[in-house]
């Protein structure tokens, strides 16, 4: 089965936690318990393990900071203090129904005074997870390869609509004498950006 990846939609509601963005967020309240949830993309769990770090330190104020990430076949998952099976797992079941890889979900929860029990702790949870799943799209998930492209002004306009094609990411943009755009591409798309790499 073909893997897949979250991709940003013109209804994503981005943002930032620390120094890392998020392609979505959601929040859910249940018996004024607030469940905040973010989706991150990820390649490296050195870079989930850092986005939950800061997670941690920004929301220390929160009763639990739950997480699941998931980088090709590789998984893992905490229910933070949670019941066991309540909620990281909750969250892997749901990434793992959709075949989703190289994407760390974390969810925020703030305790209202009153317990909810497992089942709808459970559904809680997973409630605001599918609530910032609405914001994306699911594509095919393709080998991505980084590129730095030093180009002119005036290609700018033809090499955005090529990332936007081909679903390229930008990592960086340097504006100087020309622009220096870091991206990275899917592995088969390679060539079609040959033409505004400037000599």
């Amino acid at each position: 089965m073909i893997k897949k990846e979250f991709a940003l939609s013109s209804n994503a509601n981005e943002g930032r936690i620390g120094k890392y963005s998020y392609i979505s967020s959601a929040m859910y309240e249940e018996k004024k318990s607030k469940f905040y949830s973010y989706i991150f993309k990820i390649e490296k769990e050195e870079e989930a393990l850092d986005i939950i770090d800061e997670s941690k330190k920004q929301f220390k104020d929160a009763r639990h900071v739950v997480y699941c990430y998931i980088i090709g076949d590789m998984f893992k998952y905490s229910d933070d203090g949670e019941p066991s099976g309540s909620a990281g797992k909750m969250i892997y079941s749901i990434l793992e129904k959709q075949n989703i890889t190289n994407s760390l979900v974390i969810v925020v929860r703030y305790f209202g005074g009153i317990l909810l029990g497992v089942g709808p702790l459970s559904r809680a949870y997973l409630k605001s997870v599918k609530l910032a799943e609405e914001n994306l799209t699911l594509i095919d998930y393709i080998n991505k390869v980084e590129l730095t492209l030093n180009i002119e002004y005036s290609n700018e306009a033809g090499l955005r609509k090529v990332i936007d094609d081909t679903n390229s990411e930008i990592i960086s943009k340097e504006y100087g004498k020309n622009i220096i755009y870091k991206i990275k591409v899917p592995e088969n798309d390679i060539n079609l950006f040959n033409t505004y790499q400037k000599n």
